[in-house]
């Protein structure tokens, strides 16, 4: 068994890094305990091979994949970490570790949340594109995408596809950070200087989503609006990005060709200008 960790679980100070630093306060060794370690350890205990398994693993995680209950989960932690702490020569306080796994809330873990009817402003957000007609073959294509998304319930996802539908170029996204009153601020670089942009550069049918995963975030001022998931005080990389679309290819089961950033920007338009064409026609 392994518990699903999925990809906004290990924000800062979230579900599996929260319990992590409280991990780490009761495991001892020769010398003081990295909070690296005792996420490696921890990762051990939720059955990953390591926390790498564990980061690779959470990025095709959906909200959706079995958890088990909380019960079976909380026995298998128990046993994990304890197996893991000693191959890792580290000691732990037996009374401690019951005490911390017997108060940890799982719910606060994506898989464990309670499972509940989407937010109607969500549903009219993405739904009204999806249901307007495709008739291109880019069209098609970056729909399937966007229903596998939306579908997952990942609402970074979600953020970043309502970025590509924008118009806005990846480094013009992956840029993007949070600013105060929920402002997004894209640096757009232009001669010698930066000119700001807020979300009234994204479209209305995407702010919600963008809102909704600001919230979930728990972003502050100056934080990425996407950040590495190695790093949350670097952007994510184009690279990271770059497999992150080809993951959504895969499991879209789209075969007829390579899908890029650039192509569902071009695909995007032409949707766009398809759909003038017909509201100019009626």
């Amino acid at each position: 068994m392994r518990i699903p960790i999925h990809p906004d679980d290990l924000n800062r100070n979230r579900g599996f890094n929260s319990l992590a630093k409280q991990l780490r306060i009761i495991l001892h060794g020769p010398s003081r305990i990295s909070l690296s370690l005792a996420k490696d350890i921890l990762a051990k205990g939720f059955g990953y091979e390591s926390f790498y398994d564990l980061e690779q693993k959470a990025r095709n995680c959906t909200p959706n994949e079995y958890c088990g209950t909380e019960n079976d989960a909380k026995i298998l932690m128990s046993v994990g970490i304890r197996a893991a702490a000693l191959s890792s020569n580290t000691t732990i306080n037996e009374q401690a570790l019951k005490k911390l796994i017997g108060s940890f809330a799982l719910h606060s873990l994506i898989a464990f949340k309670p499972k509940s009817a989407p937010l109607v402003e969500e549903q009219t957000d993405l739904q009204q594109w999806l249901d307007e007609p495709q008739s291109t073959v880019a069209g098609q294509r970056i729909k399937s995408i966007a229903q596998l998304i939306t579908a997952s319930g990942n609402l970074r996802d979600q953020a970043l596809l309502s970025c590509m539908r924008a118009g806005l170029r990846p480094h013009e996204y992956l840029s993007a950070t949070h600013r105060a009153k929920g402002a997004i601020f894209v640096p757009m670089k232009k001669v010698s200087h930066y000119l700001g942009y807020t979300m009234e550069r994204l479209p209305k049918t995407s702010r919600s989503i963008i809102k909704r995963y600001v919230k979930a975030q728990g972003l502050t001022d100056g934080d990425y609006l996407f950040p590495s998931s190695r790093d949350p005080k670097r952007p994510m990389t184009r690279a990271a990005l770059a497999n992150l679309l080809a993951s959504w290819v895969q499991k879209a089961n789209i075969e007829s060709g390579p899908i890029t950033l650039h192509g569902i920007r071009l695909g995007t338009a032409a949707s766009q200008r398809e759909r003038s064409r017909r509201i100019n026609t009626w």
